[in-house]
């Protein structure tokens, strides 16, 4: 459904990523945190991250600079994600 909503004027923006590192305000699950940065990549939403980054763990770090869902996220096309089935 938000397909319909993505492009110039449009884009869908879900809020900020949490992250699984200790210290923050919100903690996610390193699997919950890993699953919302690929669902924004697919959604080709912002990466804005709201953590510490000097106080990231490793698993963050990796998460979040794995080049293959950046360069989904990033794609110039500005394509958003399709499900395929449910």
């Amino acid at each position: 459904q938000l397909r319909h909503h993505h492009g110039p004027h449009g884009w869908n923006d879900p809020d900020m990523l949490i992250g699984s590192s200790a210290g923050s305000k919100l903690v996610l699950t390193q699997a919950q945190s890993r699953a919302q940065f690929s669902l924004w990549a697919v959604m080709s939403a912002p990466l804005m991250l709201g953590a510490n980054v000097m106080k990231m763990s490793s698993f963050d770090v990796e998460t979040y600079s794995n080049m293959r869902a950046i360069t989904i996220n990033q794609d110039n096309s500005g394509d958003v994600g399709t499900v395929l089935t449910t």
